[in-house]
């Protein structure tokens, strides 16, 4: 897993995942992002294989405990 940013405060971002507990990388992006990533709603999850095409795509929450 990763997180995308799409807030320009660093600091606040880093605090945020370590408050949660999130110790995945974050990354922010610095150009416009492609078209298939782009996210009407937040949380969006994407499920992208090793080719970097993407499988899923998931708009809003979602428990990613089950096996469905």
């Amino acid at each position: 897993f990763l997180i995308v940013s799409e807030d320009e405060d660093l600091v606040s971002v880093e605090n945020f995942a370590k408050e949660n507990g999130y110790s995945m990388p974050i990354y922010f992006h610095m150009s416009p992002r492609p078209r298939e990533f782009v996210a009407r709603g937040i949380p969006m999850t994407f499920i992208v294989d090793a080719n970097g095409h993407i499988r899923k795509r998931h708009e809003g929450s979602q428990d990613w405990d089950t096996p469905e």
